[in-house]
């Protein structure tokens, strides 16, 4: 309507209107359809925004999640390497590129959509780019920070994933990710160990746990370097998800200690 009452404002007779009545009935229909449909579009954001917090706080999880470490660790990696542009790759309904956005970060997000979501994804945060890491047509070397949280271990085919998220990296740019870890055996899915917790078998989805000879091949193979690390346990066992999860994520000194990781990778110029 606006582009209509634009048109008409500055050559009525380009669309075959030359009663000047008729422009400034498109202005009353323009500001009375702006008037009905923005709060009703507001009534339906701020309807779905209360369903989210209603199963939030109705939930009877009494244990906070590792996302608590993870962002905090991605948010200060980025600070320090002065990453202005940054990709967040697998967000899924996540508010972290929101969260990036609010801070004056250059954000864009991307998600498969459909592999690990099977009703398909929606995220009520931010506008996500449907896009398959492991085929992106993203531009190459066009970030200066990609973050990937707890995403790599859902994707079978880890190593093509890691090459387009460094392909996507401008020369010297970094690449933070965090995943399941264990430093001296590698699993193929947490979720099929005999000690995983009850809830795993009802995962549609693989997770695996990286140790130190794949995170060494992802470097050697990318040109990348080891910039950082932040060791962390959330559950009391070897594995991720096995054992009893603690409450609280906690940072560990020893990786024998660590079922999880967050790593800050940076590609060599």
């Amino acid at each position: 309507m606006i582009l209509v009452e634009t048109t008409l404002r500055n050559n009525p007779n380009e669309c075959g209107l030359e009663d000047a009545g008729c422009t400034k009935g498109f202005r009353m229909l323009d500001r009375l359809l702006n008037r009905l449909l923005r709060p009703l579009i507001k009534m339906g954001i701020r309807s779905e925004l209360r369903k989210i917090q209603h199963l939030a706080q109705s939930s009877t999880r009494d244990y906070v999640f590792e996302r608590s470490v993870e962002y905090a660790y991605a948010l200060d990696k980025l600070n320090e390497f002065e990453c202005y542009n940054v990709l967040d790759v697998g967000s899924g309904s996540s508010p972290f590129p929101a969260l990036l956005q609010s801070m004056g970060y250059r954000v864009a997000a991307i998600d498969s959509g459909g592999d690990y979501w099977s009703d398909g994804c929606w995220n009520p945060y931010f506008l996500l780019t449907w896009d398959d890491i492991l085929h992106s047509s993203l531009p190459s070397a066009a970030y200066d920070g990609i973050t990937c949280i707890s995403v790599i271990e859902h994707i079978e085919d880890h190593n093509k994933a890691i090459s387009e998220m460094v392909r996507l990296l401008r020369p010297g740019g970094y690449l933070i990710i965090s995943f399941p870890y264990c430093h001296d055996e590698y699993c193929e899915n947490v979720y099929g160990l005999p000690e995983a917790d009850e809830m795993s078998s009802t995962f549609r989805y693989i997770a695996q746990a990286f140790d130190e000879d794949i995170i060494n091949g992802w470097i050697k193979s990318n040109n990348l370097e080891r910039m950082d690390e932040c060791l962390f346990s959330g559950w009391t066992g070897k594995h991720w998800r096995c054992g009893e999860r603690r409450r609280f994520a906690r940072k560990v000194a020893n990786r024998e200690e660590a079922n999880g990781i967050c790593l800050c990778l940076r590609q060599r110029c």
